[in-house]
């Protein structure tokens, strides 16, 4: 089980009493994001608030709080990191400062690209200096419009043809594209320490995808 927590509209005292109540009963993750702001910045977007601006703050008074409540009970924090800005300097600070508060897990959503590019740019983030383990995902298209969708919402890049294949094959083909990545990622397993599967909804996809 691992609960999420935005610092987008969640103010302190509350963030901490999620925190607390996390180690008192027995949690052992919890995944800790800023949280996408709101729309493209337009006078008729809702108002982004943040009590606590960066998660790399957020772990520490997480650490912090842990050590005063028990020495016993170690959470494992986890945090996202965007390969696609592998090359970026200033992201890349931003990584190194969650790994130094105490981050223990990155978790990478999935990039539909050459899978060689892939592993460049996380041999470019493991040259930049972060050794923290980063666990790669995984991400199974129902179907031509879904993988529209997600183009539009997050700016995924989708070839044309997998794009056609997907409306001709649907679920199936989403799940086969899904199924190469998995072993092309346990196939590298000297630069892979982990993979996380979305199984939208359906367990049995888990199964397919690592058969």
């Amino acid at each position: 089980m691992i609960p999420t927590l935005t610092l987008r509209d969640s103010n302190r005292q509350g963030l901490l009493g999620m925190i607390s109540f996390a180690i008192f009963a027995g949690l052992e993750n919890m995944f800790l994001v800023r949280g996408d702001a709101y729309g493209n910045g337009s006078s008729s977007d809702p108002k982004n608030v943040y009590d606590i601006r960066k998660v790399s703050s957020f772990i520490e008074l997480a650490r912090k709080l842990e050590v005063t409540i028990s020495m016993e009970h170690s959470l494992c924090i986890l945090s996202p990191i965007n390969l696609l800005r592998s090359g970026d300097d200033a992201y890349l600070k931003i990584v190194r400062g969650r790994e130094n508060a105490g981050v223990d897990i990155l978790v990478a959503e999935q990039m539909f690209e050459d899978f060689e590019t892939y592993l460049d740019r996380l041999r470019e983030i493991r040259e930049s200096g972060i050794s923290c383990p980063i666990v790669h995902s995984v991400f199974p298209f129902k179907n031509y419009y879904d993988a529209v969708y997600c183009i539009q919402k997050f700016g995924w890049k989708i070839s044309e043809t997998e794009l056609q294949n997907l409306k001709e094959e649907g679920a199936r083909y989403g799940l086969e594209m899904a199924r190469k990545r998995y072993h092309l990622l346990f196939k590298n397993k000297e630069l892979i320490q982990g993979v996380s599967i979305s199984t939208r909804g359906n367990p049995e996809v888990a199964r397919y995808i690592v058969s």
